[in-house]
């Protein structure tokens, strides 16, 4: 224990840090070592490692592990992970700032890689990665993280072609032209 600040009160020694009966004031520990907890008494207790950012100390191993997914530690000698705030994660493990909780919906978020003729769907996150599909946006054919316009080589042999308000494509075929493409010479 010392004597707080202004004096008035005793206070037990930070993490860190210790404080024998021969010192007058709480001592640090050398560089890279720390205590287990607060009000340590000797130098012996300064035998820990200090964890990194990203990192706590594992109270019955005595090593630092990692920060789970959702977690992060922003500061050397971390006891206990800070929580990412609502509705947001973090995608890997050791996470060491707050900037790395990232949103859960990448759609909303716009941390997706779809198309930009194309609509984001957010999926549940799985196994600690992002989900989302893309669908083209009606009257553009593709995957979702490509598309083109639906008409593109779409009618055959001149024929032109037509999307109806859903999107669907419809063919105008040149004399001597049928079917849905236009794909059939008429009279064969």
């Amino acid at each position: 224990m010392q004597r707080s600040s202004d004096g008035s009160t005793c206070e037990p020694c930070p993490i860190g840090s210790f404080k024998s009966a021969d010192d007058m004031v709480c001592m640090m520990c050398p560089t890279g070592r720390t205590t287990m907890s607060k009000a340590s008494k000797s130098l012996e207790a300064c035998h820990i490692k200090i964890c990194f950012p990203g990192t706590i100390l594992d109270a019955s191993t005595f090593k630092c592990e990692p920060c789970d997914f959702g977690t992060y530690m922003d500061e050397y000698d971390g006891r206990i992970c800070k929580t990412c705030p609502v509705s947001t994660t973090t995608y890997q493990l050791g996470a060491n700032s707050a900037k790395m909780c990232e949103w859960t919906n990448q759609c909303k978020a716009s941390t997706h890689n779809c198309h930009w003729l194309a609509a984001c769907i957010d999926l549940p996150d799985e196994n600690h990665k992002k989900m989302y599909s893309c669908k083209c946006k009606p009257g553009f054919v593709g995957n979702g993280f490509h598309c083109v316009d639906a008409c593109d080589g779409f009618c055959q042999n001149g024929g032109s072609c037509l999307k109806t308000g859903r999107g669907e494509t419809r063919c105008i075929c040149a004399s001597g032209f049928g079917g849905r493409r236009c794909q059939l010479a008429e009279g064969n």
